[in-house]
């Protein structure tokens, strides 16, 4: 423990150097309350305090936090800071140097769907839902390997997807149907093969009739499908793809 008023010009030898060291043992470690205890310090002394996460000043009569005379907002034991305390940040994206950033559900007088630019980004280098475009690159959609069971569940959050029979099945109708969509479905045989697979009321053919799938072990036939609305998906099957 250190006492800040000493060395005095009557301190002994002996003690001046054990007076000087503590002084310099309590800087060393910051003032830290939880270490060790100071008396006498210079106001407005400067020190950690490990137990409460803080840097405190001491004012002549009590430590202080610096965060209070900051304006930050502290709370919790470690030390989080409540972003709302926080003073002098930006008030806007382009204060944080962010320019091409969407905020809002318009830029200007044109809404996001159908802009002309976003920031800095011409129209034609980002997707758009409401504007023709022509992509350079290929998109691909997922493909999903299915569970089998008696009656196959489809979600069609996904576009693609794969099955592989091991028994008589029934390909349900699917959730989250919406119009607009289409993709493939790959309906594969076991090894053993010999299974058959009903459809759904969702599910519509050509003439009014479900297909037979290929029943052979390890063949595959490839359903490709159409949703025109929540209850109708107009569908094909091409048999024996190999």
């Amino acid at each position: 423990m250190a006492n800040w008023n000493n060395p005095t010009v009557t301190s002994t030898y002996a003690n001046f150097v054990t007076e000087a060291k503590d002084r310099d043992v309590s800087a060393a470690l910051q003032f830290d309350s939880a270490i060790i205890t100071d008396t006498n310090l210079p106001t407005n002394t400067i020190r950690w305090n490990s137990s409460s996460k803080l840097w405190q000043r001491w004012d002549g009569t009590a430590w202080v936090a610096l965060a209070v005379t900051y304006g930050i907002s502290i709370s919790g034991g470690a030390g989080s800071v409540a972003w709302s305390g926080v003073t002098g940040k930006p008030t806007t994206v382009s204060g944080y140097g962010i320019t091409d950033a969407i905020t809002t559900a318009s830029i200007g007088s044109q809404s996001v769907s159908n802009a002309a630019n976003l920031g800095s980004v011409a129209a034609a280098n980002f997707a758009q839902l409401a504007v023709a475009q022509t992509w350079t690159k290929a998109q691909r959609g997922a493909v999903v390997i299915l569970t089998d069971a008696p009656t196959i569940t489809i979600d069609m959050n996904n576009p693609n997807f794969i099955i592989t029979l091991a028994g008589n099945r029934t390909l349900g109708n699917p959730s989250n149907q919406v119009g607009g969509q289409s993709g493939i479905i790959i309906i594969a045989q076991n090894p053993t093969g010999g299974h058959t697979l009903a459809f759904g009321s969702h599910w519509k053919f050509a003439g009014g009739t479900a297909p037979t799938i290929t029943t052979g072990g390890w063949l595959v036939d490839v359903l490709a499908y159409y949703i025109h609305d929540s209850g109708w998906i107009f569908a094909s099957l091409t048999k024996d793809v190999r």
